[in-house]
Formats: C-alpha cells, sequence, structure tokens
C-alpha cells in the first residue's frame, strides 16, 4: 500500500500499523500476531478511494523516490502488549512494515522503535556479530537471521534518526557476513539443517542479503559484490520453467518469490540522510 499510494491509503496503512505496535511483546520481539480490536477505531475516510482524491490538492512529489510526500503525519500508540516470546523471522519483517508506515507518515512510538533495536542488539552473538532465530538459542549465528538483523537495525536508525553507518552493531553483522559470504548455501548453523553451511532457506537468506545490502546502502560484503555473485547463482539454477526451489527444504513458490524479489532488488534504498517530521 505504501508503494501504490501512500497519500490515498494512509488510513489503512495506519491500521496497519496499529496492528504491530499492539503486537510487539514485552522482549521487543514478534511472533506471528493476533487481530488488534484497536485497529477497529482508526476509520477509513468518507467516500471512495477516487472521490476523496479528487477533492484534496495533489500532494508534492518527493525527488528521491517520486512519490507523494504525506500532507500529514498520524500516529499510533501502543494499546496492548503482545504475545510472549517472538523470533527474529518475524521481527525483521515487523521491522519492514514499520519502516513502510513510517514513509507513509505514521509516527510510530519511539519506545516501541528502542525496545525492537534493544532486542536485536541483545540478542546478537558475542563475538562473531551474527544472530540466530531467537534470543536464547543454543545454535550458532547463520546468513539469514544475520542479514535480517543488519536490515532491521539500520531501519530503526532511519527512524530514529541515526546514522546506522556508525552503528557498531551493524558493522559487526556486516563483518559476519562479509566473513561467511555465500550464495551457493544459507552460511552458518541453521536450526533445522544437519550440517553447517546448508541449503536450507537458502532463498529465503538471499533476499534478506538483499534487504540487508541496500537498506544499508553497500555494493559489496566483505570484499563480494553481493549481487552479481548472487544473480549469476539463481540464474544458473532457475529451472527449465521458470521457477526456482532449493533442494534442501524448498518450496517452489515462496523461493520463486525470493528469487525474483533479489533479481529486481526490489527493497527501496533508504536515503543517506534521514528525511520525515519527527515528534
Amino acid at each position: 500500500l505504501e508503494e501504490l499510494d501512500r497519500v490515498s491509503y494512509q488510513w489503512r496503512i495506519q491500521q496497519c500499523a496499529q496492528f504491530l505496535v499492539d503486537n510487539q511483546g514485552r522482549a521487543g520481539l514478534w511472533g506471528y500476531g493476533a487481530p488488534s480490536m484497536f485497529v477497529e477505531e482508526i476509520a477509513s475516510p468518507t467516500g471512495s478511494k477516487l472521490a476523496s482524491a479528487s477533492r484534496r490538492p495533489a500532494a508534492p512529489l518527493d525527488p528521491a523516490t517520486g512519490k507523494p510526500i504525506p500532507l500529514r503525519r498520524v500516529a499510533v500508540k501502543k494499546r496492548r502488549e503482545g504475545t510472549e516470546g517472538g523470533d527474529h523471522s518475524n521481527s525483521m519483517y515487523a521491522a519492514l512494515g514499520l519502516r513502510a508506515c513510517f514513509d507513509a507518515g505514521v509516527s510510530i512510538p519511539r519506545d516501541v522503535v528502542e525496545l525492537a533495536q534493544k532486542a536485536w542488539r541483545d540478542a546478537q552473538l558475542r563475538p562473531e556479530g551474527g544472530w540466530c532465530y531467537g534470543r536464547h538459542e543454543a545454535h550458532k549465528a547463520y546468513g539469514a537471521m544475520t542479514s535480517g538483523g543488519v536490515g532491521s537495525l539500520v531501519i530503526y536508525d532511519y527512524i530514529l534518526g541515526r546514522d546506522w553507518k556508525k552503528d557498531k552493531e551493524v558493522q559487526a553483522g556486516l563483518g559476519w557476513l562479509g566473513k561467511n559470504f555465500s550464495t551457493a548455501w544459507n552460511p552458518g548453523t541453521h536450526e533445522h539443517a544437519k550440517t553447517e553451511n546448508s541449503g536450507q532457506h537458502l532463498y529465503y537468506y538471499l533476499y534478506a542479503l538483499e534487504r540487508a545490502a541496500i537498506l544499508y546502502g553497500t555494493e559489496q560484503i566483505g570484499k563480494k559484490d553481493w549481487y552479481a555473485d548472487g544473480s549469476k547463482a539463481l540464474l544458473g539454477a532457475q529451472r527449465p520453467d521458470g521457477a526456482w526451489q532449493a533442494k534442501e527444504g524448498g518450496h517452489e513458490v515462496w523461493d520463486t518469490c525470493f528469487a525474483v524479489l533479489f533479481l529486481q532488488k526490489a527493497s527501496r534504498a533508504l536515503p543517506d540522510v534521514p528525511t520525515g517530521v519527527r515528534k
């Protein structure tokens, strides 16, 4: 919705923000979530989308993105606690959602953002600098979750108006990805894999790697050209029918979606200097 028309759909994006905020757990992480009754208190504008659009002045365009700039900022407040627990997989996608809400002119409570960022920082495995699936898991770091950790911390730095390129946990995560870089497997010890550096969730990892690199703003991970190496590997692995499917635990629909997202560089870069009204 933010990509399609963040001005016309701002009310609906605000509902999404309320859902996300109300599903953050006490530890700062997200699970799969449950409906929040408070979402329904955010009413849709009167009239159809097209009628409403015809009556309002045209919003100015952001020169960096070509998108309309929200003429007003709206806010959400946390109205309830989410479920206990949570994991880094759901949490990295929650960060993507909060970024879209923020860019659509929805102010996210600062304490929600800071708690989410603290959860990632506290869970970083030291001294190696990567992440695994949960906060207190016994297994080691691996590529998908480390990529998700880097991308999430960058998003939260952006929302808070901080320079993510000076973030030491972000740098440590990038260091882990550079040291363990691969486009042939999901590097590290995946919790469902029997061996290190397995093909489990390979394409899920590659899409997370794409996000981390584009959000941070780098063409190299370590000394590797992540896009050139990744696109070469993907094009070599595409099936004759056009789909992709990992050999270990793969799913052709999901894997194909992740592969296309990587090849398209689907993630939208953040501006070098965070912009927007912050209150």
